[in-house]
């Protein structure tokens, strides 16, 4: 098994060997999450071709609210519970699959605002 050590700035250096393994090449992002059972699943996350001049060009990952939800040390599932959507949209705008609505992006930025706020709303009873 590879041990991987994550310093305090979320910089994560990979042995060669294991990037391989999962698929990785040089350009292409990577999507580490925690597989429940407190496991690190790392995925190569889809790279759009580019496309023709004249198509309008595909979704891409939202870097932005992957960094939202690491910044908080969120779960997929516990970004979706506070943005009150499911986690598979969550997953969705992650992977470039689907678009948040500019709504629901000002609502995530708005989390880092107060960090213990979210976490307490996560820890009320429904929440």
């Amino acid at each position: 098994m590879t041990q991987i050590v994550v310093t305090p700035d979320i910089s994560v250096p990979l042995p060669a060997p294991l990037l391989a393994a999962i698929g990785w090449q040089p350009g292409a992002l990577l999507l580490a999450d925690l597989d429940g059972r407190g496991g690190l699943v790392l995925r190569v996350l889809p790279t759009a071709p580019k496309p023709p001049a004249a198509q309008a060009p595909t979704t891409q990952p939202d870097a932005e609210l992957l960094g939202v939800r690491i910044e908080l040390g969120l779960t997929r599932s516990e970004l979706a519970a506070l943005l009150g959507v499911e986690p598979t949209d969550v997953a969705a705008w992650e992977e470039g699959a689907g678009e948040a609505t500019a709504g629901q992006r000002a609502a995530a930025r708005a989390l880092l605002a107060d960090p213990e706020a979210a976490r307490q709303r996560l820890d009320e009873p429904g929440g």
